[in-house]
């Protein structure tokens, strides 16, 4: 082992000694490495599991050098450590003393067997590199290719898509970010993040954002979905907003009944000492912004299902267009005292750059894309037969008093023979919903995606607007049967009762905290593609000396009756006790808040877990005294209709899922439990 700047020690130690201090050295300076490494790229390393990593160790040593990560070896070739091999540099590197060719195309440098020197050897051919693109390939695909399963396979994801985004770095097409950025200023914005950190002694965000030309965030959903494992996309019809958040510089979650207190503490005091950059961060913009949901009900999810009681994330890059039609882009990290500002501003810019590149390249081709998928198996969580029994116990319950109405969902999984193109799905949702929000989320190897018509509650400058939901008809075919069917909604004394309870509670609820708290009088109709509803409106104010931010008033309000039921905690006992699966994210808030704690949550309904070629996709309606079970069933049929349609799962001529092949009752109760999937 060769130490050229510790000449004077090497003659006073043993071979053991010197085996003892490279090993504390390898491992000091390049786990160290590999932790800033792992920040600057949003992952949530913590500064007590950091504190706790031991020198000694020796079992992760390759003693032939090759390591797996290209962003870490990458990271390398910009400062002064070694470069290490990633065990494909014999099959594409023309000369066996460079480095692995993402360094070359980086940098334009190479090293020498021993790493202690460089040198300016060309790169290696154009015919070797596929066109200009180096492809990874050898023991590092096989290895991140391994059956790992757990919070590790949603790491692994982020690794595999940062490396090979890397790989295309040296002929990375113009990019929107070129004629507008200036990187020092966004290095200036971080360097002032990592010393107020130092200051405070604690962590500190820091989030730089100026305004960007027409960007349609929508249109970055499949480059987006190709660069990182942790995507949110949102849009709504009620504000205009729409956004898209790109990888993770801040993990915000939390168990129990009090997730929603916990992530609210936490952000304010993250927004408190935000550091902003550039332009656009404060007033109504109000960069950056939290992303993310929570479970219905805390507790229930499987501990291996990988989705939490609560996810809110500030997405690493946010392309945001608002109500005006401006557009802008929030750049954004986690600063440490230990961290390398410079890094990660730069690795901010990279990424952003991938996602704002101007290209003509077509993505390649994908069988999702290109054909429907064929549905392999199909089946009900609980049958039609079990669901018709349930809404029966349940009106039972309800005329011997101890409930005025319970919400009861029902579950349809779906097994096709190649991937949902969530993407495709995303853009059939919000080409089909003239209201509500559209969204998707992509998190532990799942993604979360629906089109709601149900504004759980928004805050904007101290306006507060929330909506109470109501009784479904289908659309009618002419215009004056579309209007008889709005108005049998309306004389429908079971149906003006039901929505007279949501929004008498949604009233009562923000009265304990707001002023000049409005019903709407009398209940509108809202049309959507193929369902209409009845929905009334509730405004409130939040003076501003009361500190009361969208999480406080999310807390408060979920689960609404329309969602839930009434009264709230008999209808949640009785749903956690009825239903034969968990709800999840289904029903539950979904959406963004900013640095002023200003935003909208929606309620998830209408919604689908997604994982590669599986699926489950939820719907639900209230149970009041005279419902009917044949009735009710036929309406959740109405709402799995516009997920259905998104997926592009093939259908019978009724608009039903095409059944596929018998299942014994066996298998399907082995797998009545779709949301708690491994992610593999």
């Amino acid at each position: 082992m060769h130490f050229s700047g510790l000449p004077s020690i090497r003659a006073a130690v043993t071979e053991r000694d010197w085996a003892l201090v490279g090993r504390r050295l390898w491992n000091s300076c390049y786990i160290d490495l590999a932790v800033t490494a792992l920040r600057a790229w949003g992952y949530p390393v913590r500064d007590e599991d950091a504190a706790r990593l031991s020198p000694l160790g020796y079992a992760h040593i390759n003693l032939v050098g090759r390591y797996g990560s290209l962003r870490v070896a990458a990271w390398m070739a910009r400062s002064a450590f070694r470069m290490w091999s990633t065990g494909f540099r014999d099959e594409v590197v023309r000369h066996d003393h460079h480095p692995p060719p993402i360094l070359m195309a980086r940098t334009g440098r190479g090293c020498d067997r021993r790493g202690r020197r460089f040198c300016d050897c060309p790169p290696p051919p154009q015919s070797r590199q596929n066109g200009g693109r180096i492809q990874p390939v050898g023991r590092w695909r096989q290895e991140l290719r391994s059956p790992v399963r757990g919070p590790e396979r949603e790491q692994l994801g982020h690794l595999m898509k940062d490396a090979e985004t890397m790989t295309t770095a040296a002929t990375a097409p113009p990019s929107r970010l070129d004629p507008m950025i200036d990187p020092a200023d966004v290095r200036r914005a971080f360097v002032a993040a990592h010393d107020a950190a130092r200051r405070h002694g604690r962590p500190v965000l820091v989030a730089w954002a100026r305004p960007l030309p027409r960007v349609e965030p929508r249109a970055l959903l499949r480059r987006a979905d190709r660069l990182s494992a942790r995507v949110f996309y949102w849009t709504s019809r009620w504000t205009g907003v729409e956004s898209l958040g790109v990888g993770s510089s801040l993990d915000l979650s939390a168990e129990g009944a009090d997730r929603f207190a916990v992530v609210r503490r936490a952000w304010r005091r993250y927004a408190r000492d935000l550091v902003a950059g550039g332009s656009g961060i404060t007033g109504r913009a109000g960069f950056p912004l939290l992303v993310g949901g929570f479970a219905f009900q805390p507790g229930r999810w499987h501990p291996t299902g990988g989705v939490p009681d609560s996810l809110t994330w500030c997405p690493a890059v946010q392309v945001v267009r608002l109500g005006d039609g401006s557009t802008h882009l929030a750049l954004t990290a986690r600063l440490t005292a230990d961290a390398d500002p410079i890094a990660l501003a730069d690795a901010r810019l990279e990424l952003a750059a991938q996602l704002l590149a101007e290209t003509d390249e077509q993505p390649p081709p994908d069988p999702a894309v290109d054909s429907r998928p064929r549905l392999v198996v199909r089946f009900e969580v609980p049958d039609a037969e079990q669901w018709r029994r349930a809404v029966g116990a349940a009106v039972e319950e309800i005329h011997r008093g101890d409930l005025t109405k319970v919400v009861l969902a029902r579950q349809i999984v779906l097994h096709a023979d190649q991937p949902f193109a969530v993407p495709a799905a995303v853009d059939r949702l919000v080409e089909g919903f003239s209201e509500g929000a559209v969204f998707a989320a992509r998190f532990a190897g799942y993604w979360f995606l629906g089109g709601t018509p149900e504004c759980l509650v928004r805050v904007a400058h101290g306006e507060v607007t929330a909506h109470s939901l109501a009784g479904s008809a289908a659309r009618g075919a002419t215009a004056a049967a579309d209007a008889a069917g709005g108005q049998s909604l309306l004389d429908n004394v079971k149906t003006r009762h039901e929505q007279a309870v949501v929004t008498d509670f949604v009233a009562r609820v923000l009265s304990g905290v707001c002023v000049d708290v409005r019903a709407s009088a009398r209940p509108g109709i809202l049309r959507l593609g193929n369902v209409q509803h009845l929905v009334g409106t509730v405004t409130a104010t939040v003076p501003a000396q009361r500190g009361v931010g969208l999480l406080d008033l999310v807390e408060r309000l979920h689960p609404t009756p329309a969602v839930g039921g009434y009264p709230r905690r008999a209808a949640l006992r009785w749903i956690a006790r009825s239903e034969p699966f968990d709800r999840g994210w289904y029903a539950a808030p979904v959406g963004w808040l900013d640095a002023a704690q200003d935003g909208e949550m929606a309620v998830a309904i209408r919604s689908a877990l997604v994982s590669g070629d599986r699926a489950a996709l939820f719907a639900g309606c209230g149970i009041v005294a005279g419902s009917s079970p044949d009735d009710e069933y036929a309406e959740t049929d109405l709402k799995l209709r516009p997920m259905l349609t998104a997926l592009d799962a093939v259908l019978d001529g009724s608009g039903s899922v095409a059944p596929g092949p018998a299942r014994s009752p066996d298998a399907v109760e082995d797998a009545a439990a779709p949301a708690r999937w491994d992610a593999a």
